[in-house]
């Protein structure tokens, strides 16, 4: 399967899901790689096209709708 947008970085097949798979250590079934495989090939153009909106400068003041926060680490304590 090819991306829609393909930017050189190859496509996303049952293989590369399954390479990718293996180096993080997690077995999976060449059927479930063939979903896998599948499911990025349909959202990552989407979601490098809103990434690339994203970035328009027209959109540099907004502010995202839900902002997190971590309160200040208690003295003594690893963060």
């Amino acid at each position: 399967m090819t991306r829609p947008d393909d930017d050189g970085a190859g496509p996303v097949t049952a293989g590369t899901v399954a390479a990718a798979a293996t180096l993080a250590g997690l077995p999976l079934d060449e059927g479930r790689a063939a979903a896998v495989a599948a499911l990025l090939s349909a959202w990552i153009p989407d979601a490098n096209a809103l990434s690339t909106r994203m970035q328009a400068e027209s959109l540099r003041p907004l502010m995202p709708a839900t902002v997190f926060g971590q309160p200040p680490a208690a003295e003594g304590s690893e963060t």
